[in-house]
């Protein structure tokens, strides 16, 4: 009783803690590995019909490369982090620890690819937007090189909100894994927060509606048009 109490004391809280049924860690381990082949082999070939298809803009071809490959980082690096735990605790008969660094490692990475997926979708929306808006001047404001740049800043700044949350939410004792009794809080932030961001984007209505893909047309005054064309 005196060393519950004293992790309850100390706001930590250990797998240990957590019981969940048999039946409920299989049915978890099963959606989960059905979502991860899912989302690999569904962006893969998203990848091979990007590579195939001539008729994308530079600029659009590199950010469509940039989500899809930020999906398949999801697939392959955070659903494993979160499958792997049940299977290992299906198999264990007892209670089962991980390392500090290693606990950091996966919380990092889980933010880091959900951030690099939601930064990914907002930079591609952005661009769409230019094209709709500045047809004429599109080409010229949103180079190959720019968007480059923009990738490699946005994946970058993913890296920010994972670093952040793993200094503030994680807390390791004697080498065992174990998490602040805000973690709780602060994934739920961070989980707002991410969606709010991909959610307020200055893109209007009508967008939505196909004007997404096709810019705006221009007309052009010919000859012909105005009556003036000569035999």
């Amino acid at each position: 009783m005196g060393s519950e109490s004293d992790m309850v004391e100390s706001g930590n809280v250990t797998y240990e803690d957590v019981e969940a049924s048999t039946g409920r860690q299989v049915i978890y381990i099963v959606l989960y590995t059905a979502l991860l082949v899912l989302i690999v082999f569904g962006n893969c070939f998203l990848l091979f019909v990007i590579a195939k298809d001539r008729t994308l803009k530079r600029s659009t071809r590199i950010f469509l490369i940039s989500l899809t490959v930020a999906d398949i980082f999801v697939g392959v690096v955070v659903i494993p982090l979160k499958v792997v735990p049940q299977i290992i605790g299906l198999s264990s008969v007892s209670p089962w620890t991980v390392s500090d660094r290693l606990c950091n490692a996966s919380y990092f990475l889980e933010i880091f690819a959900s951030s690099a997926s939601v930064l990914g979708v907002l930079v591609l929306t952005i661009e769409r937007y230019l094209a709709v808006e500045i047809p004429l001047r599109f080409r010229s404001i949103m180079t190959a090189r720019r968007a480059c740049i923009i990738v490699a800043c946005s994946w970058l700044l993913s890296a920010v909100p994972a670093a952040s949350f793993v200094v503030m939410s994680a807390a390791a004792e004697k080498g065992i894994t174990a998490f602040n009794e805000f973690s709780w809080r602060m994934r739920a932030f961070r989980a707002s927060a991410l969606r709010q961001i991909s959610q307020c984007l200055p893109v209007r209505s009508n967008l939505c509606r196909g004007k997404l893909v096709k810019p705006k047309s221009v007309n052009r005054v010919t000859k012909s048009d105005t009556g003036d064309s000569r035999m």
